[in-house]
């Protein structure tokens, strides 16, 4: 149950990581004031006033200047300003220190030392030919901050005002600014206003005038490409396509949150299932009756563990197949403190009982040493990995690597074969798991498109997002891992974060989440109503070892199928009261052995930790399996130097 919150509460932390990158340090553009003067010959006079709060140690501020809609940048200051109440056209000098400035293209750095405080920075540049003036009408649009990687933070409470050259009536100018949430607040004959609460990083600030030719006396005029009336009908268009776009993101953000709502119900939904809620109550069962491999799948729900080949082994042995001895641990093992002095042997005898195909597979794994007679033998000794002077020397350790990646690649071989002997009986159910998984996939990717659609993202964006999520899609479709899965949501949510700024990026982000709690709570199996049963039992079975232990009235063998179950079905420390005679201890090998050597697991799990193959491993065996080998699929923010676009924006550094 713990497993299934790990990984949305990890998705969770580094999703705000990304959303801030620089979390040690950061600042935030808090206020904009921007005035521009209209100059008779076309020039455009700006002065703006920008207010940064730090957190952390910043060295300098960045403005970057748009290069389309003018002739070039006539001259650039910057100051900061000792007053901070101070607006554009009313700061005197003595209120300005000059920052020392330089330029990288149309990137400005103003030299502006800030630690953990509030500054206010005051730019002042000259637009050439800004103004394009025609025989029926002058044109002003100034992108203040563009779409480009320049406008790499956002920008709160962004007021524009443009002052005219004269007076000019209200009805003879139209303006126009071109952001989701700007409006004209303000306009008389001398001074129009824009306002917007925030300009979102990489997203456009554009405001336009339209008003009469007349007052740019110093200016040439030219004929009109297009119509006033022309242009005014298309930017009418504008304002009521942002109109529907914006409904369009309230509308789908509600639906994102309904669908995650929906997905974080079904996943607490999930959490109830009778295979995980169920505990014993009048539906006794007696464990002892069922075969220990069996119980073991039914424990674990289908999913192998360390455990398994070691059920498989007692499965025979309670089958009278195979006896249990103890034999001495190999020479390599001398220097080696925590290793036994003995451990398990098991022999087969051939020709006791007809054999399934999982068991003949089984035997052909694990009872590789033939002795006369047709006698068949498997040794603890033959699977241990590495000690740790082994690992530490790196001395053979590809040899321990090999054996342990075959021994994975064998029992995953066998198990599976088992699983399904298990969905052929009606006891694990996986089609429905599977169907859900992948409409679970499906939901994701087309969330991602849709939502960079109603958010206009761009193109690339869409294309690269749809060659990796469906490269995933298929390669999870099939797929008996969860890998694959967890790989689309993951770069669905890295896509979210990078590309979506809107209304949207909240939601989408609870969806993935939601998603996330949905796919992991998801088991590989559904258990029948039986084998529910049968696993609340198992629950019960540890329970009362735990609390009552085992009894000394215990024959030798039922003790060691007692002792088998509360190994294989993960059973806590409990008391034993045991008949220490020797001929009980007969009767009673694997009890013999845990009492005197302690589980003959444990060592063996330490091996195997230390002799865990390298990934590169996988990845090289993995390609000699598909040329011909003989091995099998194992299924297995912070602020910015600038530059690099010609939009405008703002920064620090």
């Amino acid at each position: 149950m713990k497993k299934v919150y790990v990984i949305p509460i990890f998705i969770v932390i580094i999703s705000l990581l990304a959303a801030s990158p620089a979390a040690a340090r950061s600042f935030s553009i808090d206020k904009v004031h921007i005035k521009g003067w209209i100059q008779s010959n076309g020039d455009l006079l700006v002065n703006e006033v920008f207010t940064y709060t730090f957190d952390g140690e910043y060295s300098r501020v960045r403005r970057s200047i748009h290069l389309d809609g003018h002739d070039g940048i006539g001259k650039f200051e910057a100051y900061e300003l000792l007053n901070k109440e101070g607006t554009p056209g009313f700061i005197d000098m003595n209120e300005l220190r000059p920052l020392e400035l330089e330029q990288k293209g149309n990137d400005f750095f103003a030299s502006l030392p800030a630690s953990d405080e509030t500054k206010t920075v005051f730019f002042l540049y000259e637009l050439k030919n800004a103004v394009r003036s025609y025989d029926t009408y002058s044109d002003l649009t100034v992108p203040f901050f563009s779409k480009g990687q320049n406008h790499d933070s956002d920008l709160h409470n962004v007021t524009i005002d443009f002052v005219f050259p004269e007076l000019v009536r209200l009805e003879d100018y139209h303006g126009f600014i071109h952001e989701p949430d700007g409006e004209l607040v303000e306009r008389n004959e001398e001074v129009v206003r824009f306002h917007t609460p925030v300009s979102n990083k990489g997203e456009l600030t554009e405001v336009r005038l339209l008003f009469p030719s007349s007052i740019m006396k110093d200016q040439s005029k030219s004929s009109a490409p297009v119509s006033l009336e022309k242009v005014l009908e298309e930017e009418n268009k504008l304002l009521h396509a942002e109109s529907e776009k914006k409904e369009s993101q309230s509308g789908f953000a509600s639906f994102l949150y309904v669908v995650a709502i929906i997905f974080a119900l079904a996943a607490f939904g999930l959490m109830f299932l009778p295979q995980r809620i169920w505990r014993r109550n009048d539906h006794h069962i007696d464990l002892n009756t069922y075969d220990p491999l069996f119980l073991y799948t039914i424990d674990r729900a289908g999913k192998k563990d360390d455990f398994a080949f070691f059920a498989g082994v007692l499965s025979l042995v309670e089958r009278g197949l195979v006896t249990i001895s103890d034999t001495n641990t190999l020479t390599r093992f001398a220097r080696d403190e925590e290793a036994p002095s003995q451990t398990l042997s098991f022999t087969y005898r051939t020709g006791i009982s007809n054999l399934s195909e999982c068991e003949n597979m089984f035997l052909d794994w694990l009872f590789t040493r033939r002795v006369r007679g047709g006698t068949r033998i498997f040794s603890m000794n033959n699977i241990f990995g590495a000690t740790k002077a082994e690992k530490q020397d790196g001395k053979s350790m590809h040899g321990h690597y090999l054996r342990r990646f075959r021994f994975m690649q064998m029992e995953k071989r066998w198990f599976d074969c088992f699983i399904q002997n298990m969905k052929d009986s009606g006891l694990f159910y996986d089609r429905f798991v599977r169907i859900l998984g992948r409409v679970l996939m499906i939901t994701v990717m087309v969330m991602v498109v849709l939502s960079y659609f109603v958010d206009s993202a761009p193109g690339f964006g869409i294309f690269l997002y749809l060659i990796i999520s469906g490269y995933l899609l298929k390669k999870g479709w099939a797929a008996e891992g969860r890998s694959q899965t967890l790989g689309l949501l993951g770069v669905s949510m890295f896509a979210a974060i990078i590309l979506i700024e809107s209304i949207m990026l909240l939601p989408y982000i609870l969806l993935i989440v939601s998603a996330v709690l949905l796919f992991m709570a998801i088991p590989k199996y559904i258990l029948s109503n039986e084998a529910a049963h049968i696993r609340a039992n198992i629950r019960t079975f540890r329970k009362q070892l735990q609390q009552e232990g085992i009894s000394s009235t215990e024959d030798g063998t039922q003790l060691d199928r007692l002792m088998g179950r509360a190994l294989i079905l993960r059973a806590k420390k409990f008391t034993i009261e045991i008949n220490e005679s020797e001929e009980f201890m007969k009767a009673a090998p694997l009890s013999a052995f845990i009492l005197s050597e302690g589980s003959p697991m444990d060592y063996l799990l330490k091996t195997w930790k230390l002799s865990k193959p390298p990934r590169e491993f996988y990845k090289t065996k993995k390609q000699q399996s598909k040329d011909g080998g003989t091995y099998f699929d194992s299924g297995g923010g912070g602020g910015s130097s600038g530059g690099g676009d010609s939009g405008g924006g703002a920064g620090a550094d």
